[in-house]
């Protein structure tokens, strides 16, 4: 047989001559004792759970123990209005027991027990981003490097003098975090760290070990999971905050970043499915990729992508009673991500993962390839019913390829049935490249894929 293997993420460098390596809608995990050293499994497809006013949904949060969504300019409370806020873009929240503040096109908006007001306290300028640390809410100035907190215990007051200046250098504030107990403070230019002081005057101080030599490009890449603060930096790389700031873009991801024409309007949110913790990012106009935070051989990045659209359709979510729930991009919808499911809203889903087939040898003949996963996932009705999976080849590194050929993945109980492809010509150096995709709603898993097995069957 000759050797192969699946591609064990996303990496597409075919602008410098290299096979692309491809990974759709699906995540690695290892598997010790099955066929292959791991597994590709499909992520968890989207199921409506909300649908409020006509969209998109800007931002969700959970305070009080109760669900909140700003679709449009509405912000519901339990499925109730409970005012309106105004401008068109995402928002940020922060929140204490008793408070909640929303931040958009420069104004703050305050929720308290059951009136949202705009806070309108003149010592505030026009702000782009809030935290809550230490019982107070921290602002941070628009086109500025100064941020401002309030008092403890209510958002709305801030005393004229309640401000400081981010001080590495003299770039304008872009996004706002909290991690550890710290205050992360993302420039243009520079991410600085503030600890908490005590003291009632000067309640935040820069840490002098703590800062970075490195901006951040895009307010709401800023993610915090896994106990670190990820983002895409100012030279559109992406980074994971620790001692120092880790890269954990591949060329591939940078690649996509650079063709984005406003890196800004880059978003990203976290997903956590069965162990598997996600930092997604939305590129405009290129494609989405999420990172797999617990993926064999880190960074694991793969694609995710919606039915006819660029880019994900949903660009923010919460985690909520242990379910993640996001928001669509467009309308008013609410979905929750959700395992055994294979469709985002009934919209058919398309898993691909790449194998290339390296060949340094004469040409030899290609006899057959079969397909190592799940099998017998038929449904008992309607499509899916009598699953597919499609194939197809390239002998020149993915610049041509051959039509797409299917094969049975299995009626219902059919555990024996592999898919099979035969008479696949001959294979030259340097090698093919082959993709295998599925669009039926059905469990698709690729675990591994053999070569010119002398007695295959389907």
């Amino acid at each position: 047989m000759i050797p192969a293997r699946f591609a064990s993420g996303a990496y597409d460098r075919s602008a410098v001559g290299l096979p692309p390596a491809r990974l759709i809608n699906l995540y690695v995990e290892e598997t010790p004792d099955g066929p292959g050293p791991d597994v590709r499994l499909p992520r968890p497809g989207l199921v409506e759970s909300y649908e409020y006013g006509s969209g998109p949904v800007r931002g969700l949060t959970m305070f009080g123990g109760v669900l909140f969504i700003l679709s449009g300019t509405t912000l519901y409370r339990a499925g109730v209005s409970a005012g309106t806020i105004g401008g068109t873009g995402k928002v940020r929240f922060a929140q204490s027991d008793t408070q909640l503040v929303i931040v958009t096109a420069g104004s703050a908006y305050l929720y308290e027990g059951s009136t949202l007001s705009l806070i309108d306290d003149t010592d505030l300028p026009a702000v782009i981003d809030v935290a809550f640390l230490a019982g107070r809410f921290i602002y941070a100035g628009q086109a500025s490097g100064r941020f401002y907190w309030s008092a403890v215990s209510d958002a709305a007051s801030i005393d004229g003098l309640a401000f400081a200046t981010a001080e590495g250098s003299a770039d304008n504030i872009v996004a706002l975090a909290v991690m550890g107990g710290q205050l992360v403070i993302f420039g243009g230019d520079t991410v600085e760290f503030w600890d908490v002081t005590g003291d009632a005057d000067l309640p935040f101080q820069r840490s002098g070990a703590a800062a970075y030599p490195r901006g951040c490009a895009a307010q709401f890449s800023v993610v915090t999971t896994d106990n670190s603060v990820f983002w895409v930096g100012d030279d559109r790389i992406i980074y994971r905050g620790r001692n120092v700031p880790d890269r954990v873009s591949n060329h591939g991801v940078e690649a996509a970043l650079k063709r984005c024409t406003s890196i800004s309007a880059v978003t990203a949110f976290e997903v956590r499915s069965e162990g598997h913790a996600f930092y997604v990012v939305n590129i405009p106009g290129v494609t989405t990729f999420a990172l797999d935070l617990a993926a064999p051989t880190p960074p694991g990045w793969a694609e995710w992508s919606s039915y006819g659209k660029t880019t994900f359709r949903c660009e923010c979510a919460i985690l909520s009673a242990g379910s993640v729930l996001a928001g669509d991009n467009a309308t008013g919808q609410v979905f929750t991500f959700t395992l055994g499911v294979y469709a985002d809203d009934g919209a058919a889903i398309t898993y691909l993962a790449s194998v290339w087939v390296a060949h340094a040898d004469r040409p030899a003949r290609f006899n057959n390839l079969v397909l190592q996963g799940a099998r017998g996932v038929g449904l008992t009705t309607g499509q899916g019913s009598d699953p597919v999976t499609e194939m197809r080849y390239s002998d020149d590194q993915g610049n041509t390829w051959s039509d797409w050929r299917s094969a049975s993945l299995g009626a219902i109980g059919e555990y024996s049935r592999r898919a099979v492809w035969q008479q696949l010509g001959l294979i030259r150096e340097p090698g093919r490249l082959i993709e295998i995709r599925t669009t039926d709603p059905v469990l698709a898993t690729m675990a591994g894929v053999l070569i010119n097995q002398a007695r295959p069957h389907g």
